[in-house]
């Protein structure tokens, strides 16, 4: 009851934002409808548009909020997109070489937030129906050098600023294998680019970037 009660004083003190009421209210199939697969130029994927309210509310919940119900829509979302891609790939029969590798999160943030939110999402999608075709691997891929944000910058300025980002602790573990990357958002692909070059080094076999929203 005392927490009911406080709930409902924090509801006065702080009213929910239209996106946010609108994320409190939605269902998996407000976000399957929404769906908007985007295949870039360089290979990667996105799969949501960033610029819908409720999406970004969606991601706002997995950075910030540690939302449960986030993580399980973006995992459904995902999950429902690329489980029928992975089935009819004829050169991917062998789903013990199906490793599913978290974009790793920039050190303070992590800190300041207490968790990475590509870790739990790619946690919860294994949870989910995932483990029937990838294994996790959270470690191998690790950030090597801190970089300034990238909010502000431009393509060519991202792309330069996140050069050599990225590095492989263990590369006998991913030789041979396919990989798929999970990123919560893409924008210039920066990121994804790093990460795929970094994996490649490794001698993976192929490599899929994905991202919830673009």
């Amino acid at each position: 009851m005392r927490g009911g009660i406080i709930d409902i004083l924090l509801s006065f003190i702080f009213p929910s934002t239209n996106s946010e009421e609108l994320f409190r209210r939605a269902t998996l199939v407000d976000f399957i409808v929404k769906i908007r697969r985007k295949e870039f130029p360089d290979g990667r994927i996105g799969l949501l548009p960033f610029r819908d309210p409720i999406v970004r509310e969606l991601i706002h919940s997995l950075k910030y909020k540690h939302s449960e119900k986030a993580f399980e829509f973006a995992s459904d979302i995902f999950l429902n997109e690329l489980s029928e891609d992975l089935s009819e790939k004829s050169d991917w029969n062998d789903k013990s070489g199906f490793v599913l590798i978290p974009i790793p999160g920039n050190e303070n943030n992590v800190r300041n937030r207490g968790y990475n939110q590509t870790i739990k999402l790619a946690q919860t999608i294994l949870e989910r129906g995932g483990s029937a075709f990838f294994t996790l691997d959270a470690e191998n891929l690790v950030r090597v050098k801190k970089v300034d944000s990238q909010t502000s910058k431009k393509r060519k300025e991202r792309l330069t600023n996140m050069k050599e980002v990225f590095d492989i602790k263990n590369k006998n573990v991913l030789g041979g294998k396919h990989v798929v990357v999970i990123d919560d958002v893409t924008t210039t692909g920066a990121t994804f680019a790093e990460a795929q070059r970094a994996l490649e080094s490794a001698g993976v076999k192929s490599v899929l970037c994905v991202a919830i929203a673009y």
